[in-house]
């Protein structure tokens, strides 16, 4: 007998009510399971656009109170709120660094980000967002 010849008997043995029942809770299980991954798509993409934000403006927050200055040694320094209670509440990491990737300042234990980037990047688990800090004599950091 072929498989379905031996299908088609089985079927025919269950009453209609019952094939009805299944039909119709397989198809609400579809339509359910399609609405469930539609709105956790749509709450994980909002979820991440809202960190995204959240990073950039505290990023440009951070940038406001950095001052960059030349010291009388020649060497740089910077001036602003200290970045381990800055970065505590989120448990972030923060690297001050020059444009050529010499660190001025970090949090403890912040492991190497790379250099400075334009847009936000992920690397191993940090979301990485870089904001340019005038200096005098036109320098950027």
């Amino acid at each position: 007998m072929s498989p379905r010849t031996i299908f088609g008997r089985m079927l025919g043995r269950i009453p209609i009510r019952w094939r009805l029942a299944s039909v119709s809770a397989l198809m609400t299980f579809m339509i359910l399971l399609g609405f469930a991954l539609l709105v956790g798509q749509i709450t994980s993409s909002r979820l991440q656009r809202n960190f995204n934000t959240s990073l950039k403006v505290a990023a440009a927050d951070l940038q406001d109170q950095l001052r960059v200055r030349q010291n009388p040694a020649g060497g740089i320094s910077f001036s602003g709120p200290d970045l381990d209670d800055y970065a505590g509440a989120q448990n972030a990491v923060i690297r001050v660094v020059t444009s050529d990737g010499t660190v001025l300042g970090e949090t403890k234990n912040a492991p190497n980000l790379g250099r400075p980037v334009s847009d936000p990047i992920t690397m191993d688990q940090f979301r990485i967002v870089s904001r340019p800090i005038a200096a005098p004599l036109g320098f950027t950091f």
